[in-house]
């Protein structure tokens, strides 16, 4: 499918630029995720807090760390709003 509709670019280019409007190095969390322009650029506003927050913003995406710094902080956000 993906060749029939970006003949142009391969997987890791996608996957490159998928990553950059999202702001995020890993695209993990977003497995079946769909959004519009709004909530793409609603999540990179998000991304860009939590990699600024952690120390994690690294050339304009979030970059997980070896010390588990995003996943701890997603978790922690994520008690605290199901308080």
């Amino acid at each position: 499918m993906v060749d029939a509709l970006l003949p142009r670019w391969d997987e890791t280019a996608l996957r490159v630029k998928a990553g950059r409007l999202m702001g995020t190095q890993s695209l993990a969390r977003y497995v079946g995720w769909k959004g519009d322009k709004e909530a793409v650029d609603a999540e990179f506003t998000a991304n860009r807090e939590l990699g600024e927050a952690t120390g994690c913003w690294k050339g304009g995406v979030l970059v997980e760390d070896d010390a588990g710094s995003v996943a701890a902080e997603l978790a922690r956000r994520a008690a605290a709003a199901a308080k």
